[in-house]
């Protein structure tokens, strides 16, 4: 089999700039650490080891290929930490003192990352999160040792509000989750607010709810009931696909998903299934309920916001359907324990991890071309973290740029159906542009979305569709009366006709 570092060389090769190390330098072990949850069947699609650690290794086989680090040899350590904050602390530290880590990747759960972020800020050590979103992480010399591929929530949270802005929806409803593991959605949601107020957005919540756990179908009808008198702009966020659909099949039961609906999904890998970007729709729990055309008609009426990986969903796939083999062969060779059906394709988060590791190595690099006789400079995590910044790469997660504060330039794209039911990229987003101009249409009009009928925060004829204004009241009335003397007219050239005719029949 070729490796995957291999095949993609030629298409990398040019995004980044390299530092030549000398062949005469002497070799050095580099101990990579990970902390990341074993057996939880709710994340293993997600962010679980045995569908996302491989990652790391497929990553250092490309920096293999590119000569980067050619004097270093890896070692690598990995512990369950269960998504648990304090469990992570612990693990960090035993890490550090029994395996003297020089580097980690993050928990992918953000309240653990960022408390091994504080561990990592203590000890200087670098440390790269790849799934872990929670803004406080990017606050600057807040966490002076860490760098993420990841897009921060609250990046998310002004993606959001600038396509809110830009389709001029003032009035919307919130709906997530916490599923008490990874509270990506609560972040997503923190990051929202953070943004309405720090930037001064004009959009007002009629109605907010969370939901603890995975909601029973009577929480969704009494949700939806409640939405439907407060809200058409619904922004919904639900930690597992699986209850996404659920709420879109249930919107589609109650009728809510007409042209006056609009729900807008934040999702960070637009991921509903393994089947593919485009089919989020589809049943992929237990047995197949014969809903997936119902749940795509409902799946008309999204707009998901997710990082735009351009043209690399091809690299992405191709990593995800290499993970599985790699976790078999050494330093994973797990057999037993990755032979469940999730784990024979890689994690939604898998490239990112990739892509994080692969900075450590650019990163790397640069750090010890420029210090080669410092044999401490692998441990220096601000150093480290500075010689990430401003880095610029051709990732599988699409083009990577980190800032000067360690986290990634987000270009996030807006997709769904187009008017001719096409599921595709509608929008493009940059965040870091001037208020009110962050949206790129990718479509000729916005009428190549919805028609003529463009959705509105605030229906006509309001929520109840009994408070028309007079003018649409009159037009209304006027266009009834109409129809009314049309109707007189016409009945009464009937008679006439019919009366016509009885005359001549009797007149022969």
């Amino acid at each position: 089999m070729i490796s995957f570092a291999l095949r993609s060389l030629g298409v990398f090769f040019v995004f980044y700039p390299t530092f030549a190390i000398s062949a005469s330098t002497p070799r050095i072990t580099i101990r990579v650490g990970m902390l990341m949850p074993v057996e939880i069947d709710d994340l293993t699609q997600l962010v679980g080891y045995t569908t996302s650690a491989a990652a790391v290794t497929l990553a250092v086989d490309r920096i293999k290929a590119e000569h980067l680090l050619d004097q270093v040899d890896w070692e690598f350590y990995w512990e369950d930490d269960r998504c648990n904050d304090a469990l992570s602390l612990g693990l960090a530290l035993k890490l550090i003192n029994e395996k003297h880590v020089d580097v980690f990747m993050a928990p992918p759960c953000s309240a653990a990352a960022a408390t091994v972020g504080k561990l990592c800020e203590y000890f200087n050590i670098p440390i790269f999160g790849w799934a872990s979103t929670l803004y406080e992480v990017g606050e600057p010399g807040t966490y002076p040792t860490f760098t993420r591929t990841i897009v921060s929530s609250d990046d998310m949270g002004h993606a959001i509000a600038e396509t809110m802005l830009y389709f001029g929806w003032k009035e919307y409803a919130f709906v997530y989750t916490n599923d008490n593991l990874r509270k990506e959605c609560m972040y997503i949601k923190l990051g929202f607010e953070k943004t309405i107020i720090t930037k001064g957005y004009d959009i007002d919540s009629n109605f907010e709810v969370v939901i603890n756990g995975s909601p029973s179908d009577a929480i969704l009808d009494e949700i939806l009931s409640n939405i439907s008198t407060q809200a058409r702009i619904v922004v919904l966020c639900m930690d597992r696909g699986e209850d996404e659909r659920r709420f879109m099949l249930a919107a589609h039961s109650r009728g809510m998903d007409g042209d006056e609906y609009v729900y807008l999904i934040p999702d960070y890998d637009d991921q509903g299934s393994k089947e593919g970007k485009d089919k989020r729709w589809l049943d992929s729990v237990g047995d197949p309920d014969g809903k997936n055309e119902e749940a795509k008609y409902a799946y008309d009426k999204a707009l998901v916001i997710s990082i735009d990986q351009q043209d690399d969903e091809t690299e992405a796939s191709t990593l995800r359907r290499e993970i599985p083999i790699k976790m078999r062969k050494a330093p994973f060779n797990c057999f037993e324990n990755c032979n469940a059906f999730d784990d024979q394709y890689g994690s939604s988060y898998s490239p990112y991890l990739f892509d994080a590791m692969y900075l450590y190595g650019l990163s790397l690099n640069k750090t010890l071309t420029d210090n080669p006789n410092d044999p401490n400079v692998t441990r220096d995590g601000i150093l480290i973290q500075n010689n990430s910044n401003n880095l610029t790469f051709n990732g599988i997660t699409g083009n990577v740029t980190i800032d000067d504060t360690g986290n990634r330039k987000p270009v996030l794209a807006v997709r769904g159906f187009d008017f001719k039911g096409v599921y595709t990229r509608l929008a493009l987003i940059d965040v870091w542009a001037k208020k009110g101009e962050c949206v790129t249409l990718m479509l000729p009009s916005l009428n190549d979305i919805w028609g003529t009928v463009r959705p509105l925060s605030v229906p006509r004829c309001g929520y109840s569709g009994t408070e028309c204004p007079k003018t649409f009241q009159k037009q209304k009335q006027s266009h009834t009366i109409m129809s009314a003397f049309a109707w007189i007219r016409e009945t009464l050239m009937s008679m006439t006709k019919k009366f016509n005719l009885s005359t001549k029949k009797e007149t022969c």
